[in-house]
């Protein structure tokens, strides 16, 4: 199968974002770590390897884009106040991931919600998303002029540890709608793509506590407990490496919803809280590009801050919604913050928003305990008694107060950092 592949091409879907990466046979032989990815450009900031994973279908629930270019096609539907006959579609991935949870069939006539609450068949939904992720790796083939054919490539990809047998099914099946044959397709589960990865990464480059160099970390019978923190989820498993060097799972996979994006809902209910559902309901529906970039920017913020500093979250906030609260209030924002709740732990000094390093530390609070209480409950297992590393992988891991929680909590344990 991929062996006799010239090409393999790696697809992951994130709650949040999505992209692929590959590699030749050539330069996995030369180095299993040559590995280019795919790269988007959404007109305003750097390049990125990965895009945001939402979909828009039209009126007759045909795919229409993926992606920047959904996003910016809703916000002129929104504009125009024709959205409502479209479908919308984002967060897609952690529904499927709540009906699994919920042990739901999913294999037959499972549908999704769009933003607006309208019903979509989810296969559909799943199809477009790998279809348009395929065709867009083609296509840059082409413009590489690298004459790589669909019989070339082996594809692969990656899904939640807590998927079950009809999940991967349904999977397969979206696989094959558009193309993708089951002699050329296959599934890894996150944590252990993610271990395989470290284990052949070059010791300089496996990070441990304090900055250390792990020079051990993947000697033959070390154990070690996989954090793969995601937008969405956070898959969970403990692994051994076996003697030839392969990893043996030795708990099952675990985790939960309990990714980067419930610290984004904290600040949004905090948002909601201070200026009114109403006025967060019009602010999303006519300054839709002013919302995205101000989670976008909180996005950012929320990784680099320092629970352990006791220092202020600063972000800006949209002229645009300071000026909708004012028009659709008659009162200015700072004074609805002074009669809130927050009054002690929230600044508004132009159009700069200051929240009080406690107030973070409340947003983040909740979904690290339940991370913590998974690796707890692992390392009580007779077989995790003697696990020695925590090995943290995924977007929601680069957040400082994650990373400060787990070393805080598992000081016996060696953090590796990919």
């Amino acid at each position: 199968m991929a062996e006799t592949k010239i090409l393999v091409v790696a697809i992951d879907f994130g709650s949040s974002g999505a992209g692929y990466a590959f590699s030749f046979a050539y330069q996995y032989k030369n180095n299993p770590l040559d590995i280019s990815t795919s790269v988007w450009n959404n007109g305003n900031g750097p390049l990125q390897a990965k895009i945001p994973a939402v979909l828009l279908f039209d009126p007759d629930k045909k795919f229409n884009s993926f992606g920047f270019e959904a996003e910016d096609k809703y916000e002129e539907l929104l504009n125009t106040n024709k959205a409502d006959q479209w479908y919308f579609l984002k967060g897609f991935k952690m529904q499927l991931y709540s009906a699994v949870n919920a042990g739901e069939d999913i294999r037959v006539d499972f549908e999704l919600l769009d933003v607006g609450g309208k019903r979509i068949s989810a296969k559909a939904v799943f199809s477009a998303a790998i279809g348009f992720l395929k065709d867009d790796f083609i296509q840059q083939m082409h413009w590489r002029k690298l004459g790589t054919v669909e019989d070339d490539i082996f594809w692969v990809v990656s899904v939640p540890a807590i998927w079950n047998d009809s999940a991967k099914q349904f999977m397969r099946e979206s696989a094959e709608a558009v193309g993708i044959q089951g002699d050329k397709f296959i599934m890894v589960y996150e944590p252990e793509a993610a271990s395989i990865y470290a284990r052949l990464l070059p010791v300089d480059k496996l990070v441990g506590n304090n900055g250390a160099v792990i020079l051990k970390a993947f000697d033959p019978g070390r154990k070690f407990i996989v954090v793969d923190a995601g937008g969405g989820t956070v898959d969970i498993s403990a692994q051994q490496v076996l003697e030839n060097g392969e990893l043996k799972i030795i708990h099952r996979e675990c985790g939960g919803p309990w990714g980067g994006e419930c610290i984004n809902k904290q600040f949004v209910n905090m948002l909601i809280e201070l200026f009114g559902k109403e006025v967060m309901k019009q602010f999303k529906n006519k300054h839709g590009d002013d919302f995205l970039q101000l989670l976008r920017d909180f996005e950012i913020k929320k990784k680099m801050f320092k629970v352990e500093d006791e220092e202020s979250l600063t972000i800006r906030m949209p002229l645009s919604l300071i000026e909708l609260f004012l028009d659709m209030k008659q009162s200015d924002v700072q004074t609805a913050i002074a009669s809130s709740r927050f009054k002690e732990t929230v600044r508004l000094k132009r159009d700069k928003l200051s929240i009080a390093g406690s107030l973070v530390e409340t947003f983040f609070s909740e979904t690290i305990q339940n991370i913590i209480d998974e690796v707890v409950f692992i390392l009580k297992n007779e077989r995790c008694s003697d696990v020695s590393a925590i090995m943290m992988a995924g977007g929601f891991s680069e957040a400082d107060t994650l990373q400060h929680a787990i070393k805080k909590q598992f000081q016996s344990l060696e953090i590796l950092y990919l």
